[in-house]
């Protein structure tokens, strides 16, 4: 959840356009940069050197390419054909940043709970009961359950005993894991369609997690607990960082910020997704301080603002080249900021 107004510019895996040199013009750089191409432009709203300072520059602004494209004549009659409009974030005046952080892509995993061998003897017509406990449905009152039985029959084993388990979950349709495995039973959580499908989707990210028993019912009819060779194990699900899922989320709560409010009346006018299906991001996050001068004109306030900056891909490329120049400025304001590495050179 924001806590203050948030810029995000969402960057391809592209390469630098060479026509935009250090110190290009704003002109040069509209007509010139790419989709989805990042850039750092100095208080002048030209592109930054890249060893840009504080000194030189005491505010900068990033900008995305866009998709849309115009053109246009300027006072010299200088006729410009095919610019690209571009996105810009708030100011961000050196003197009031507040913090410069940056995290690599990582990918998610899915919950995972793996059941060893059975070692307890296995009589035929004994009832095995694997139960599935959902915690990842908030929309539920309860817990949300489902149930898997299997009846052993005549010379069951272990495996055969787990492998009929398997293939009850496999011809449930609606079931909310996979089960794989031979000796073991290995329940992995299944990626949620309506929020793992599209850049369109309504739905927010978010993950199956779930705890998993399995008893056996005896001659009572008390349900126990089946005994293994070696302990169940459970990997709880991980959302990682910087999946497409989490940026397009993202531009959905930002987008606001823009101007566009309506996200669930339709047919909904909003600017396409600029996130790409399956790309992995890496993030730097800017937070700052917007000067501004009161309505009564006595002094001057501030207001929190934050910049989002996410990039697909963590070679060279033009992430490696915006992060030296905000390195550069980062480092060289009156509070001095850590460089960061979240791009690497090929």
């Amino acid at each position: 959840m924001f806590t203050r107004p948030t810029s995000l510019l969402i960057g391809k895996d592209i390469i630098r356009t060479v026509a935009i040199v250090d110190g290009a013009a704003l002109t040069v750089v509209e007509a010139n940069v790419k989709e989805g191409e990042i850039l750092v432009l100095d208080k002048n709203f030209k592109a930054a050197v890249a060893a840009i300072t504080f000194a030189l520059s005491d505010t900068i602004y990033i900008a995305e390419g866009s998709v849309d494209t115009y053109n246009y004549t300027n006072e010299a009659g200088t006729s410009v054909t095919g610019a690209r409009r571009l996105i810009v974030s708030a100011p961000i005046e050196g003197k009031n940043v507040t913090s410069y952080a940056g995290k690599e892509y990582t990918a998610k995993s899915e919950c995972v709970v793996t059941f060893p061998a059975i070692t307890g003897t296995i009589v035929a017509g004994t009832e095995y009961v694997l139960k599935l406990v959902f915690k990842d449905m908030v929309e539920h009152p309860g817990l949300f359950t489902h149930t898997y039985r299997y009846i052993a029959k005549a010379g069951d084993s272990s495996q055969l005993v787990l492998t009929g388990l398997r293939n009850r979950i496999g011809k449930h349709s609606g079931a909310r894991v996979t089960a794989s495995g031979t000796t073991t039973l290995v329940l992995t959580g299944k990626a949620i369609p309506s929020s793992t499908s599209s850049v369109n989707s309504i739905d927010e990210f978010s993950m199956v997690q779930f705890d998993a028993i399995l008893n056996y019912v005896d001659s009572d009819s008390n349900q126990n607990n089946v005994t293994h060779g070696t302990a169940v194990t459970k990997v709880a699900a991980k959302q990682g960082s910087g999946t497409w899922e989490q940026v397009r989320d993202l531009e959905k709560a930002t987008i606001g910020y823009r101007g566009i409010e309506n996200r669930i009346h339709f047919p909904v006018a909003i600017p396409d997704s600029r996130v790409v299906k399956g790309g992995a991001y890496n993030l730097i996050t800017i937070n700052h301080d917007k000067g501004y001068t009161t309505p009564n004109n006595q002094y001057t306030a501030t207001t929190k603002l934050c910049t989002i900056i996410a990039i697909n891909g963590r070679l060279a490329n033009q992430g490696l080249a915006l992060q030296v120049r905000l390195n550069a400025w980062m480092a060289s304001l009156p509070q001095g900021f850590s460089a960061l590495s979240v791009f690497a050179a090929a």
